[in-house]
């Protein structure tokens, strides 16, 4: 029984110190940080999005377990509120044509949550397909990171839309 102890006993110990190990970023500002990473597990920090998208992308979710990428415009159809707008398709009546809208105040960075829009911490967010028609988000939230001139809007969000469906792993890049 000791010996077994033994044989044992360096596996534990290693795994161990190996679940301690974080690897990510030790920049706070950072889009890959982790808090309390070990210097030795530091590795390169991305900024901006760089790579979670893609190179170049602006945009990036997943819905029904399939990622969808792209790119996103911005607008601002009042003074008030800025529209993102995201689809995949030009031509609303053709098959495969889907569209993300989601509107939330201007100028806030801060998380945001689904609700009535004039509220400054509410956000809203509709979904189109041919298949599922126009749907509204009805839980949701939205992390703005950045919202300036220069690096544009970076924020990630997830939705449940009225249908049940999940769109999650948002991913919103230097939009400008």
């Amino acid at each position: 029984m000791k010996n077994f102890k033994f044989l044992f006993a360096p596996l534990f110990v290693s795994l161990f110190f190996v679940s301690c190990n974080k690897k990510g970023c030790s920049d706070p500002t950072a889009d890959n940080y982790i808090k309390n990473v070990k210097k030795a597990q530091d590795r390169k920090c991305q900024y901006n999005g760089e790579g979670i998208c893609g190179e170049g992308i602006t945009f990036c979710m997943e819905i029904n377990n399939i990622k969808k990428i792209g790119h996103v415009t911005v607008s601002q159809p009042t003074s008030v509120t800025t529209r993102l707008f995201w689809a995949n398709g030009t031509n609303q009546n053709s098959p495969g044509y889907e569209d993300l809208k989601i509107e939330f105040p201007t100028g806030t960075q801060d998380k945001l949550e689904i609700g009535s829009s004039g509220n400054s911490n509410k956000f809203q967010a509709d979904y189109y397909s041919i298949a599922t028609g126009l749907i509204d988000a009805t839980i949701g939230s939205m992390l703005i990171k950045k919202n300036n001139s220069s690096d544009g809007i970076i924020a990630t969000f997830s939705l449940t839309l009225n249908n049940g469906i999940q769109i999650l792993e948002g991913n919103i890049y230097k939009a400008k």
